[in-house]
């Protein structure tokens, strides 16, 4: 006997002027590298620079730095960062304003820094934010020798922890300053551990100096040596003076960071401007209805290295993958809550998830009702879920328990908030990040995975589908790793439906 859901009907047809159906765009993290720095997955052996290369007279002076921030060639926002000598070393804060689309919503976000270094632009300690009218998030770290203490708020929620590092870490504010002081020369590399304030953890950064260039920018003409900085699959051009002033950047996603004058900078141009999630998806021609195919091969271009493989569902490497609708049996599910201890990291929570939170607790009474069947109780949570919030895209680092408060999000608050009842239901679950398509474009998505006993199978409670549409192909998984593996991939992939059954 096969089980299986009914696909909404508003999955088909016209986008409505106000969508209703919204798309992940996970843009807290890529947001901080917004003209910060990235880091490239095959990146050449690094040869570090000594670390009494830089002469140790070098001194940044006082200064107030203003840039303009391009998408493509419309401008979406501005940044300022002060600098300034302290008895100890330096104080730099920066603020960071963006005005954005996305699906047709305007959405704001502000990002603030504020951090101290030591006169060898060593981080000391540092105060960051984020908010997006939706989204207020602030994290504080204190480092002593190497261990690196952290004090973050999410939405009213607080949480501390201990990091013990390998070695000094930087934020991406504070690296053009390292970078400045290595006095790095042209074809020479080098690496340093920079710390994400939203995944809160370091990670690496490689760095190779170029030659010095003649910049035209909005001040002059000004020259600049060139860095290539790659962190974690995509790539970033900076250009820093012989002050240590940052006055170009450019790479991921068509965005670029200019250094202007304070009016021009500030000024912002009529419009609403670049709708993101439009111009991240991908078009294909002669798209199919996802209602009416069971079966696709799609061709990827450019081939992709460790394309996720999930039995009965998606296969293939390289430039083809195979996707199939999965089907149920009755015999594919389970009395809850798993317990046969082959699943265990499917199961544990997670700071994004908190499933033991009397809040989560009672939202998986209500939503599950007395069901203890895993697949019965698997269409009643997607179900409840999808009915419980209301479809909005949003900017954001989704916590199950401020997705309860809203009720409302886009397809990476739904997947969350299913993520957390799956888990506390005693189901072994994964959240999954990729590409859906939706008339003729392939945009990007978030949706979960449960395990059935013998198999996993896909549920999107945007579209309340269980099992999703064969049109949804997975790229990652995850929570923070999940859309960090996707930054080589998005701008870049094209996609083209080679057979549909």
């Amino acid at each position: 006997m096969q089980l299986r859901t009914k696909v909404p009907s508003s999955r088909q047809g016209p986008i409505p002027k106000k969508l209703k159906i919204v798309f992940f765009l996970s843009l807290g993290s890529w947001l901080l590298f917004l003209g910060l720095w990235t880091y490239q997955a095959s990146h050449p052996p690094v040869s570090r620079v000594p670390d009494g290369m830089a002469p140790p007279q070098i001194l940044l002076q006082d200064s107030e730095d203003w840039m303009s921030i391009y998408f493509n060639s419309q401008k979406i926002g501005y940044s300022q960062t002060v600098k300034q000598r302290s008895v100890e070393g330096y104080t730099i804060r920066q603020d960071l304003f963006m005005k954005l689309m996305v699906l047709g919503f305007p959405r704001q976000m502000h990002l603030a820094y504020t951090a101290s270094l030591t006169s060898e632009f060593i981080l000391k300690d540092f105060d960051f934010k984020m908010s997006s009218g939706y989204l207020n998030y602030v994290i504080k770290g204190t480092l002593e020798k190497s261990n690196l203490k952290l004090t973050s708020d999410l939405m009213g929620q607080s949480q501390t922890q201990t990091l013990v590092l390998k070695g000094p870490a930087q934020l991406p504010l504070t690296l053009p300053y390292q970078v400045y002081r290595a006095q790095m020369k042209p074809g020479e590399q080098t690496s340093f551990s920079l710390f994400d304030p939203v995944l809160m953890a370091p990670q690496p950064v490689t760095i190779q100096a170029g030659p010095t260039e003649v910049l035209t920018l909005d001040e002059g003409v000004r020259s600049g040596q060139r860095y290539t900085m790659n962190f974690r699959g995509a790539k970033m051009t900076v250009w820093i003076d012989y002050k240590g002033r940052v006055l170009k950047e450019e790479g991921f996603l068509g965005f670029r960071l200019i250094r202007s004058a304070r009016e021009k900078a500030r000024k912002m141009e009529q419009g609403s401007g670049p709708d993101l999630a439009a111009e991240m998806s991908i078009p294909v021609q002669n798209p199919p209805d996802p209602k009416s195919i069971k079966k696709m091969i799609l061709k990827l271009s450019p081939a992709l290295r460790d394309i996720p493989q999930t039995v009965g569902r998606q296969s293939g490497s390289g430039s083809r993958v195979r996707l199939e609708q999965e089907s149920v049996n009755s015999r594919d599910s389970y009395g809850l809550p798993y317990s046969r201890g082959d699943q265990d990291r499917y199961l544990a929570d997670h700071p994004l998830l908190t499933f033991k939170d009397p809040r989560i607790q009672k939202a998986l009474k209500e939503a599950k009702g007395g069901e203890n069947e895993a697949y019965r109780a698997v269409i009643r949570l997607n179900t409840w879920v999808f009915h419980q919030l209301k479809k909005t895209p949003t900017l954001s680092l989704p916590r199950a328990v401020e997705i309860l408060e809203r009720r409302e999000g886009d397809c990476n608050e739904h997947a969350t908030l299913l993520l957390a009842l799956l888990r506390a239901a005693g189901i072994p679950s994964r959240m999954v990040l990729g590409l859906t398509l939706l008339r003729d474009r392939f945009f990007y998505h978030a949706w979960v995975e449960a395990f059935m006993g013998t198999k996993w199978i896909t549920l999107d409670p945007t579209f309340n589908q269980v099992p999703a549409d064969v049109t949804h192909l997975k790229l990652a998984e995850g929570l923070e790793e999940g859309m960090a593996s996707l930054w080589p991939v998005i701008g870049k992939l094209k996609i083209e439906i080679e057979s549909r059954l």
